[in-house]
């Protein structure tokens, strides 16, 4: 060894995960699986599969809160 050390991950900072299922997402929004089903289904949030498996963006649920927020969703 040349006395190099390799960075420990446990002191690493934790970030939010950019892609979220939609049980993370419902959580994350206090909402049931069905009601984010039927935001995704209207389209006022926004998703998209990866090899069939829907994740949403975690900046999607930012700018959905934000409307809400301010009396832009139905």
């Amino acid at each position: 060894m040349t006395g190099e050390t390799t960075p420990d991950l446990a002191d690493a900072p934790i970030s939010p995960p950019l892609l979220l299922t939609v049980p993370m997402a419902a959580r994350s929004l206090s909402m049931s699986e069905s009601m984010l089903f039927r935001l995704l289904k209207t389209g006022e949030i926004a998703s998209f599969k990866i090899h069939g498996l829907r994740r949403i963006r975690s900046e999607d649920l930012d700018l959905f809160i934000a409307r809400a927020a301010q009396g832009e969703t139905p």
